[in-house]
């Protein structure tokens, strides 16, 4: 006779090790749900409550900016996801630590490197950066939006990123070295992936008003054969379009959350492993 602890047990390991999938597939799906609302309220005037209401709290009043734009309901969930892989990766670190499982030296830049993360997505930590060094430098005869928009900024942010994606390669690279994650590698490795896509994008935002032109055509393309009030043209935050914008929130910061529920899902992965890594 099976043991009911034992199977008990048995479940529980089987559960935590679809825990990964499960939070990918659980951000995936608030994601569609969002794109969804954002399409029926938006496009199809069709009125949701209470999520219809809520695009009134913004102007103009679309749901998709509500439900995109900074400190919305996606990125919210980022940092979510974000701090809970912080405080799990931290403590995975100081179970590394205190029972000499393995060399902590490299492992200690994966907690540091998203609590980088998780400072840049909530407090926009380049473009405060940015502002310093404007604010130190000769560029009088610009203003900070300007100077921010021209190959200065982009040059700037760029370096920015560099400096996190470093801190952050070398945490993946310790992590790759660990041959027995061979089948969930991926979580990392296509987290990785979306966010460095994600910074490029974001970094080069104004060369050659790319976001603007591209994210202008894709947005009137959709709204194409809908009877709506507005179109990606008109202005939002007084200087940029709602096409440039499109391209800001709806892409990024869906690129964002992906990836993050992906590292996330690799850093609960971590946790099943833990008592392996003496073999390092």
């Amino acid at each position: 006779m099976i043991d009911e602890s034992f199977k008990d047990e048995s479940i529980f390991i089987k559960s935590f090790q679809k825990l990964p999938f499960i939070t990918v597939v659980l951000n995936i799906s608030m994601l569609i749900c969002l794109l969804l609302l954002s399409l029926a309220i938006d496009l199809y005037s069709i009125q949701i409550s209470p999520f219809s209401e809520l695009s009134d709290k913004i102007y103009p009043n679309l749901f998709w900016i509500y439900a995109f734009t900074e400190a919305s309901i996606v990125e919210n969930f980022q940092w979510m996801n974000l701090i809970i892989s912080f405080i799990i990766s931290l403590l995975l670190y100081f179970i590394i630590y205190f029972n000499n499982l393995t060399s902590t030296k490299k492992w200690v830049f994966l907690p540091i490197g998203l609590l980088v993360l998780y400072f840049e997505d909530k407090y926009n930590t380049r473009h405060v950066i940015s502002e310093i060094i404007y604010d130190f430098s000769s560029f009088e005869n610009m203003s900070l939006i300007e100077f921010q928009s021209c190959y200065y900024g982009t040059i700037i942010e760029l370096f920015i990123y560099t400096i996190y994606g470093f801190i952050m390669l070398i945490a993946l690279w310790k992590i790759l070295a660990v041959e027995y994650f061979h089948k969930h590698k991926k979580y990392f490795i296509i987290g990785y992936l979306l966010y460095a896509i994600a910074a490029v994008i974001s970094a080069s935002r104004h060369l050659f008003n790319w976001y603007d032109i591209i994210g202008s055509k894709i947005l009137n393309k959709i709204i194409s054969g809908f009877d709506v009030t507005w179109s990606a043209e008109d202005i939002l935050f007084q200087h940029n379009s709602l096409g440039f914008w499109f391209m800001d929130f709806v892409l990024e910061e869906s690129l964002e959350l992906l990836a993050s529920s992906l590292i996330l899902g690799g850093v609960i992965h971590l946790v099943y492993h833990y008592n392996q890594f003496k073999k390092l």
